[in-house]
């Protein structure tokens, strides 16, 4: 597992590793996982990974896992969430091991700091995560309002409004989503400056 076509050089030290099956069930879970994300071995192994993890991404987990099943490997960024409910920014590293059309193949996933926690990086990154929360945050609140506003409008003024309701409904509820990732933003760049003052 600690091969050098599985964990590069040119890493962090102290990456966490864990190994799954294809259909995403640990089987080993190390030490350094369980101080990463805060779960024990006991709690983590026979779970799925991107579960248990509740792994978010911009690409969809599916074609993720078709470009390593094609490549052997994938590389990429991620964001899990530990046992507390805090996020964490990993680098993920993932090796398909033996033959991507066999069912028992394993998969190793290696987990490392994108920016070394404590360096004037770290800083910056969640000065920028914060900003981007900033500018974000004022606008959804107050299309979140205007659309709340409309729909107790509507209720009482427009006898023809089952579909404007579900249209509204549905727009709060994509607003709900922004304003839950905008959280996840700001709990990022708070986790990131509390490592970097300690």
């Amino acid at each position: 597992m600690t091969g050098s076509s599985v964990v590069p050089d040119m890493w962090p030290r102290g990456p966490g590793a864990l190994i799954r099956t294809r259909e995403g069930h640990i089987t080993f879970w190390s030490r350094e996982m369980e101080q990463r994300y805060g779960f024990a071995s006991e709690e983590a192994v026979g779970q799925v990974a991107h579960h248990l993890l509740r792994t978010v991404s911009w690409q969809a987990l599916t074609e993720i896992e078709a470009e390593l099943a094609h490549q052997s490997t994938w590389r990429g960024g991620l964001i899990h969430r530990r046992a507390d409910g805090k996020p964490v920014m990993t680098g993920n590293y993932w090796y398909l091991h033996t033959d991507a059309h066999d069912p028992a193949a394993l998969v190793t996933e290696v987990h490392y700091d994108i920016v070394p926690a404590g360096t004037p990086a770290c800083g910056d990154l969640a000065d920028i995560l914060a900003t981007i929360a900033h500018e974000l945050s004022q606008p959804l609140t107050a299309i979140d309002a205007y659309m709340s506003a409309a729909r107790r409008t509507l209720e009482r003024a427009w006898p023809e409004r089952t579909q404007a309701r579900q249209a509204i409904d549905q727009a709060i509820g994509q607003l709900g989503r922004a304003k839950a990732a905008l959280g996840q933003m700001r709990a990022l760049s708070a986790s990131l400056k509390s490592t970097q003052q300690q």
